[in-house]
């Protein structure tokens, strides 16, 4: 492990052992150690530089909940700055993560270019001002570069039978954005329905998420191996409060989900369902200054709590984030990792990390052992 990665920590994945010893992360909880003690109107730049990957959402979710536990409410232009950066989010992981979970062969290449040359065309990367023209040159692109349809004819269609739909749009079209669905497809496509009754959604209830955020610190080491209501939950675009979950989930039809939220985003704004509308967020106050935050951000879940003491600066951090979630050592990717046969195909572990989107690295330990038999 290099140095950087020392820093931001990595996952080690060992594909074909039993729950909870094929997945060990060396996240280590940096948030407390660096804001404990910080003046509160510190902690939001201090946080988005920590967590730069994501800075907007932990700058955002850190200021609500400083607020919070100043007894007030600060969600100012809160939402309009969590759609850009979460579409921003999706767009570099479709462009270039995606891409490269496809390997090395010249068709790889091939799509990885057309996808680079894609991105270079996206208003992204021409304005960061988050205008009703710079949304629909958004749509635009998407309709042209990505789903080669109108993008409420694809969500339409999605929203439907989002399996069936995704099978059929990304065997009709020749693009690099289906071609690269249905290489992920023929290497996921062996793996079973993921339990969507684990979804992570505390912040249906207020009053229960605040009653629950006050036990964190009565767990050691909870931000990094976190459980909610005794489970080992996850979370991602699939699992948002205004999202339906009805349908069946696999690890492919998350890469479905995060195409489907990219295009909700670019939308306008129609309440429970698109634009600004569509990603949750809020903040409570937890009484002597204490409160509490989250936002429905690119990978997931996010909840900030704080505490501060009478000079206003910060005497406990909990920042509990997607990766812990959906990483966890009983979590789901290592249910779906024991599953798995120890020599497993290297592209599919590649997909399947690509589906899930860890925020650090990871690399793959191969077992010695023979898997354990069903």
């Amino acid at each position: 492990m290099n140095r950087e990665q020392d820093l931001i920590g990595a996952l080690r994945i060992t594909p074909g052992v039993a729950v909870p010893n094929n997945l060990n992360s060396s996240r280590r909880d940096w948030a407390m150690r660096m804001g404990q003690g910080q003046d509160a109107a510190h902690l939001p730049g201090l946080m988005a530089s920590l967590f730069n990957l994501c800075g907007q959402s932990h700058r955002l979710c850190s200021r609500m909940a400083v607020a919070a536990a100043q007894g007030v409410q600060d969600t100012q232009g809160v939402a309009a700055a969590l759609q850009l950066e979460t579409a921003s989010e999706h767009v570099r992981r479709i462009c270039l993560d995606w891409p490269r979970a496809a390997g090395t062969s010249e068709q790889a290449a091939t799509l990885a270019a057309q996808a680079t040359l894609s991105l270079k065309h996206s208003p992204l990367l021409k304005t960061s001002e988050a205008t009703p023209s710079f949304w629909a040159a958004m749509r635009t692109w998407l309709e042209v570069s990505c789903l080669h349809m109108p993008a409420g004819d694809w969500l339409a269609a999605w929203c439907a039978a989002p399996e069936a739909w995704l099978q059929s749009w990304s065997r009709q079209h020749k693009g690099w954005l289906p071609s690269l669905l249905v290489q992920a497809r023929r290497s996921l496509a062996a793996h079973a329905c993921l339990c969507q009754d684990l979804a992570l959604r505390p912040h249906a209830q207020v009053d229960d998420l605040c009653a629950w955020t006050k036990t964190w610190q009565d767990h050691a080491h909870f931000v990094l191996q976190p459980h909610w209501l005794g489970r080992f939950a996850h979370t991602g675009t699939w699992s948002r409060l205004n999202q339906d979950a009805s349908h069946d989930l696999t690890p492919w039809l998350l890469m479905g989900y995060r195409v489907a939220e990219l295009i909700r985003l670019c939308l306008p704004d129609a309440r429970a369902r698109s634009g600004q509308h569509w990603l949750s967020l809020g903040a409570a106050n937890l009484g002597a200054g204490q409160g509490v935050a989250w936002v429905e951000m690119a990978r997931g879940l996010l909840m900030y709590q704080v505490s501060l003491d009478a000079e206003q600066r910060v005497t406990q951090l909990h920042v509990v984030a997607p990766t812990e979630w959906n990483f966890h050592p009983q979590g789901v990717v290592a249910s779906v990792l024991a599953q798995m046969p120890p020599d497993v195909d290297a592209s599919t572990l590649s997909w399947l990390m690509t589906a899930f989107d860890p925020c650090v690295p990871f690399e793959v330990h191969v077992s010695k052992q023979e898997a354990p038999h069903a």
